[in-house]
């Protein structure tokens, strides 16, 4: 569903498409909250929501997508803070919520994610520190944090990131 026109909100009862394994859905005017019920699909490995109209919170439920291996929400609406419960994707590899409004300090609970490649912050309104777990994340290559509110020094952990390119 690319580059279309579609708007409206995502229906809940796609929450039961539990062999569902790719949600792409970027470039169109979705809006609304996302469905908690998204929660629900165990399969899915790839959620492209960039480039739409999403506001609200990240629902705590999609720290259930389990073989998550993208989360790619760009340029919404969203508010409010990570959820801690995306640690628990031990698959990501990709992590996008930049062009968003979120806020709050980045989770530690992220530094549990060895497999991320990819972390995109930019173009928030995130602050604090950033955690010295996420020196565990050694397969990081690139890590954006752009235009944010993170303030202190940079933790000596991120050493450990040796595979770090941006």
């Amino acid at each position: 569903f690319n580059d279309n026109l579609f708007e409206g909100t995502i229906p809940t009862q796609f929450g039961q498409l539990i062999h569902f394994t790719t949600f792409a859905i970027p470039r169109n005017r979705f809006t609304g909250t996302l469905p908690t019920e998204l929660g629900s699909i165990r399969a899915l490995e790839e959620l492209y929501f960039n480039d739409n109209l999403f506001e609200g919170t990240i629902p705590t439920q999609f720290g259930q997508l389990i073989h998550l291996t993208t989360f790619a929400v760009p340029s919404n609406r969203f508010t409010g803070t990570i959820p801690t419960e995306l640690g628990e994707l031990r698959e990501l590899e990709t992590l996008g919520v930049y062009e968003n409004e979120l806020t709050g300090a980045l989770p530690t609970e992220l530094g549990r994610l060895t497999a991320l490649t990819y972390l995109g912050l930019l173009d928030n309104a995130m602050t604090g520190t950033f955690p010295t777990e996420l020196g565990q994340c050694t397969s990081l290559v690139g890590f954006q944090a752009d235009r944010n509110n993170f303030k202190g020094t940079l933790p000596t952990e991120f050493a450990a990131l040796t595979r770090l390119e941006y």
